[in-house]
């Protein structure tokens, strides 16, 4: 008999405590749970206990809704807890016979069909029992709106199902023996679901700060917004009663027709003023003057002063010092009884004036309540004498609906679930005074102030409304921690719970599986073996894949490096000696093929620097230069590197220079002069009869901005249909026999296509087997000035027009650190045409020797050397203070290097400057112009 009813008691107390962990993952607004534990446990006690179930999950349910009323409402609805505590009772006995049905007991943790059954039939199918009937409870009651009923139903239908999937795998592992299972490492299940479930708590903890930390910054921000918006409003009205003082001022005799037309204005601009009104003040000996001379502006109306009485009454005025009489009021039809009042004999009005005379500001009253239930503040400003300061004229009135005046800033700018409240703490009463609210509002001034003070709200923020001198307080204040929907929030407890009772049952499948894995381990073992060394191999493989796949990286870039040294340097050779020998007397003849050669060596630099580009490239470390140039220059420029090439070929190479636009653009020459060389060479070499045009035009865009338009025509062999697709791909040609044939790497069109996608470019390709082709490009560029031009063009030609007699001569002493023999010859030539005196060192210890025995003025230290490198070398020199030459002597490195980074190392080194290899002349005279005195 006792063994039932502790039963029950244990299972009425299980779920009243595992209801409360729910209710405190409620979230408001709404306090909708994202997981009900005690779900889960009335569904295992419903299972295996089903008589005790039954009252001990009534009972629970029932007392964790009494608990939940009193909390939230301090009332307690027990017919609503009894409805809910047979509908939880219900839906545990459903779940608990469709398991006993279709899934058996003892359960078998092993078997996942059985799971998913399982998760299905007691989990999702069960639970909607219980969120159906609850939702219709509440609705039945009325403590549901009928548009909120879908949403809740669904959070309650969630929240069991994932109380279901969290619990029960926690009861199989703790109370084994009623599932019929034996774990072999039950700790260790349990401290997976710890973590796991400690995980979630953490994510979810982390949502919610950061949601409340959003919406507490967003609260403020509002409060701030109506704060602006209030003080904007009664500045305005403020400032209209300013501007009727300064009519006053401004008229020597103030006419009724005059006042009213002003304040029919005033009125219609400013909807929450209800009249206004000027009011001068009168000494009591001076009543009877002051009556006779406002009544000649009311030929119609008798004029008379009264004051109110203790009983309200309006009477005749009874002479005091000081007297403030209503002499204009506008609309003057609806308030003709207030013709002639005094307004000082009112103990609210006149505090209110004094302040203002006092402040000599403009001051409201507290707020009113005038005919039909409306509210309204009655603002003073008051106005004296121009000459003495001191004399009280009178003041300027305005009567202001505070609904009006408030309702539209304090009303629709309120966040849900918040409260908002305008108050006046500073009046003639010892308590502050409500001047406008929200409707939903319903604390009283003083419990809102005490409230606030004591920091008793989840939000609240106050900002001072200026009225004058007076000062309004605006309190935003809310009592939920999420006055808006915490979706995100609520999402990620969902997913957490959800997670964590997915990550369990995916636990108990694994242990449910260990016995009949380990049954098998003996018969498997060979098997494992095997393949375990066969993963073993693979892994090996694989090791040895990723090594050859960083060696092969590493030898890419110790390639392109290298390759970028190795060629250069003999590159440097061949420009500097085309450089000394165009320097010497050569026949006109000699003197052109001097610059063909030295303008096809520097296509050859062009075209190794734009392979390296293209490394950079893929890298993305490429990078566009914008320069003025001629278009014409640049044409010729291209077109005389393939003119023998033609002749020699039979073929005509047409670019008329006179149909080339004489314009200064600005853009990357260098890249748009290797697109013209890629598509005139494949065109002379794939032509071997007929012509080859070039075509170049521009049209006009926005502003200064142009669009290049380059057409490149042949009548060669022609590409088919099916090898334009690939045409633009590196290292491809229209197909292998072009290759044999005509040669080339396939890089050309690649690297073009590339620089003119990288100028937002476009190039296009029309073309006919056995006809010829035609290769469009669209360049989008900027027009040069005139003038910028002019110096562009200036800058650009005065070192090439200079004479050999007008060539810079420095009295310097050079040392050149250069190890290969051509380059040292090619510099000293180069140097020599300069007038000045060099010392070869050919490798850094030589240079640090020569540098402590002779005093140079500049030196050029190459970075690759034998002994002791360039670096190194620069190092040495710059820590040596004892030697002839300076230690901080300019140093300009030699470098044949040109790949990224290569300068930054140099002058992180210590050196100065950077030159790369080849050397022009003008590129010499600039250092040595910068560096030598």
């Amino acid at each position: 008999m006792m063994k039932p009813i502790a039963t029950t008691a244990v299972i009425a107390v299980g779920y009243f405590l595992l209801g409360l962990l729910g209710l405190s993952l409620a979230i408001a607004p709404g306090y909708a749970t994202i997981i009900w534990p005690a779900s889960g446990l009335a569904l295992v006690a419903a299972i295996f206990y089903p008589k005790p179930a039954v009252f001990g999950v009534f009972l629970g349910a029932f007392f964790v809704n009494i608990t939940n009323d009193w909390l939230n409402t301090q009332t307690a609805s027990w017919a609503v807890a009894v409805c809910i505590g047979l509908t939880v009772v219900l839906q545990s006995s459903v779940a608990a016979y469709l398991v006993k049905r279709y899934v058996g007991i003892p359960f078998l943790f092993h078997r996942t069909r059985l799971v998913w059954r399982f998760v299905v039939l007691a989990g999702f199918l069960s639970c909607l029992i219980g969120a159906t009937l609850g939702t219709a409870v509440l609705l039945l009651f009325g403590l549901m709106a009928p548009e909120e009923a879908l949403l809740s139903g669904l959070v309650w239908w969630g929240g069991d199902v994932i109380g279901v999937l969290v619990v029960v795998p926690w009861l199989a592992v703790i109370f084994p023996a009623l599932f019929g299972q034996r774990f072999e490492h039950p700790w260790r299940l349990i401290g997976g679901f710890s973590l796991v479930l400690v995980v979630t708590v953490l994510l979810s903890w982390g949502s919610a700060y950061s949601e409340w930390n959003k919406q507490t910054k967003e609260f403020r921000s509002n409060a701030q917004l109506l704060e602006v918006l209030l003080n904007n409003r009664i500045k305005n009205s403020v400032d209209m009663l300013y501007s009727l003082v300064g009519l006053i001022k401004s008229s020597d005799h103030m006419r009724v027709k005059e006042f009213e037309t002003f304040a029919q204005r005033v009125v219609q601009r400013d909807s929450s003023i209800l009249s206004v009104s000027l009011n001068f003040a009168v000494a009591g000996d001076d009543l009877n003057a002051f009556e006779r001379s406002a009544q000649l502006s009311y030929p119609e109306i008798p004029f008379r002063i009264t004051e109110s009485a203790r009983d309200g009454e309006i009477v005749p005025v009874t002479p005091r010092p000081k007297h403030i009489v209503v002499t204009y009021i506008h609309p003057l039809e609806t308030n003709k009884v207030a013709l002639g009042y005094d307004l000082y004999s009112q103990p609210d009005r006149r505090f209110a004036v004094d302040q203002a005379i006092a402040f000599q500001q403009a001051y409201p009253t507290s707020p009113l309540s005038l005919l039909e239930d409306t509210k309204a503040v009655i603002l003073f400003l008051p106005f004296f004498d121009d000459v003495q300061k001191e004399t009280f004229l009178g003041v300027a009135i305005a009567v202001i609906e505070v609904e009006t005046l408030t309702e539209t800033i304090v009303e629709y700018g309120r966040l849900p679930n918040t409260e908002l409240y305008l108050v006046d703490e500073d009046n003639a009463s010892p308590d502050p005074i409500i001047v406008a609210k929200s409707k939903s509002a319903s604390l009283s001034a003083v419990d809102l102030v005490q409230r606030y003070q004591q920091d008793d709200f989840q939000h609240a923020v106050s900002f001072d409304i200026n009225v004058g001198a007076k000062a309004w307080r605006l309190y935003q204040v809310s009592d939920s921690r999420f006055f808006k929907q915490p979706w995100v929030v609520k999402f990620v407890l969902a997913c957490g719970f959800l997670f964590t009772g997915a990550f369990g049952w995916f636990l108990l499948i694994v242990s449910g599986h260990t016995a009949e894995i380990e049954s098998r381990v003996t018969l498997r073992t060979r098997d494992l073996l095997l393949a375990n060394d066969e993963l073993k191999a693979s892994e090996l493989e694989q090791s040895k894949a990723k090594e050859e796949a960083v060696r092969a990286s590493h030898a890419k870039s110790a390639f392109l490096a290298t390759m970028s040294h190795e060629i250069r340097t003999p590159l440097n050779g061949v420009i500097g000696c085309l450089a000394l020998l165009m320097s010497t007397r050569l026949q006109p003849k000699q003197q052109e093929l001097a610059k063909l050669s030295q303008q096809s060596a520097e296509s050859l630099l062009d075209i190794i620097n734009d392979i390296l580009d293209l490394s950079k490239i893929e890298v993305g470390n490429f990078v566009l230069e914008k320069q003025a140039f001629s278009l014409p220059e640049l044409v010729e420029e291209v077109t005389h590197i393939f003119v023998l090439k033609a002749e020699e070929k039979g073929i005509v190479l047409n670019s008329t220079l006179d149909a080339v636009p004489n314009v200064t653009l600005l853009g990357d020459r260098l890249r748009i002069k290797q697109i013209l060389v890629n598509l005139l060479g494949n065109a002379v070499k794939f032509t071997q009869q007929g012509e080859v045009s070039l075509h170049l035009s521009l049209t006009q865009q926005k502003g200064q901005h142009v669009m290049l338009d380059v057409s490149v025509k042949d009548t060669g062999i022609g590409i088919s249909k099916e090898n334009q697709a690939h045409l633009f791909q590196r290292f491809n040609q229209a197909d292998s026999s072009t290759t044999r044939r005509f040669g080339g790497t396939g890089l050309g069109l690649a690297i073009s296509k590339e620089f003119i996608d990288a100028m937002n470019g476009h190039i296009s390709l029309t073309s006919e087997h056995g006809v010829g082709s035609n290769f469009t490009c669209r360049i989008p560029l900027a027009l040069v000035s005139n003038s910028e031009a002019d110096r562009s063009k200036t800058s650009a030609t005065k070192p090439q027009d200079k004479r050999h007699n007008e060539r810079p001569v420095f009295n310097a002493k050079v040392l050149l650190v250069e190890d290969n023999l051509t380059n040292q010859i090619v510099a000293r030539g180069l140097l020599k045409l300069f007038g000045i005196e060099v010392v070869v060192a050919e490798n850094g210890q030589q240079a640090v020797e020569k540098a402590d025995a002779q005093c140079f003025d500049l030196i050029f230290m190459d970075c690759q050397m034998p002994v002791m490198d360039g670096y190194e070398a620069t190092r040495t020199l710059r820590q040596s203070g004892s030697g002839a030459t300076p230690a901080d002597v300019a140093i300009v490195a030699l470098s044949a290097n040109a790949m990224k980074g290569d300068k930054e190392t140099c002058i992180a080194a210590g050196m100065d400057d950077h030159i790369a290899k080849p050397i022009s002349q003008d590129k010499l005279e600039a250092v040595l112009t910068k560096w030598l005195p």
